[in-house]
């Protein structure tokens, strides 16, 4: 049997779903690389719903590796946004409400200068998922969503930022102050005001 994603439906509000994502910002020099299912006319960012027996770094490494047949050779939390919007899921709308962290990544033994941005790939999964390398100057012509976060690459915030992206009159950011991990094991997350964020 497989473990189950979080995702959880509410069962005293109707058609109310949550739930918990993780997205990995795959850079190549001055490349990114963005996903879009054959379903969707938009862009979004290789990810997926983390499980609920591993925490959000193995998660966005297994999403990479299933969706992409990539190992990441690198993670780092860089973001965390919140998100609500409608969706309309065999005929009837869901109203979603997901927590999404976001992991700037690159991936191991890969040649940069055979990438050809633009050219649609598939991964181990097949026709499902297409993917395609973007220059970062190029994202604003393209849609990828949610769009708060896509205009933060090229210039990504140097500390851990908290986003809400719900709604379409903007999005609130909030940059951490940097912290350092006791015993100087490197740069450690901080908690985001009014989050509560386990392991952080």
């Amino acid at each position: 049997m497989d473990t189950p994603d979080i995702s959880l439906e509410i069962d005293n509000i109707d058609n109310f779903v949550f739930n918990a994502r993780v997205a990995a910002i795959i850079e190549a020099g001055p490349h990114v690389l963005i996903a879009r299912s054959i379903l969707d006319p938009y862009f979004h960012f290789p990810g997926g719903r983390q499980k609920v027996d591993e925490n959000s770094e193995l998660g966005v490494r297994r999403e990479v590796r299933e969706e992409l047949g990539f190992e990441l050779a690198s993670v780092k939390p860089a973001l965390f946004a919140e998100n609500t919007f409608s969706l309309d899921v065999d005929g009837q709308t869901k109203n979603i409400r997901e927590f999404v962290l976001y992991f700037r990544a690159k991936v191991a033994d890969l040649d940069v200068d055979g990438i050809r941005p633009g050219l649609v790939f598939l991964g181990p999964e097949g026709e499902r998922t297409q993917f395609q390398w973007h220059l970062k100057s190029n994202l604003k012509n393209i849609d990828l969503r949610p769009r708060a976060v896509a205009d933060l690459i090229g210039e990504f915030p140097e500390r851990f930022t908290y986003m809400d992206v719900s709604g379409s009159t903007g999005c609130t950011i909030v940059e951490t102050p940097g912290l350092t991990r006791p015993g100087g094991a490197g740069p450690a997350l901080a908690r985001p005001s009014g989050l509560n964020l386990p392991g952080i």
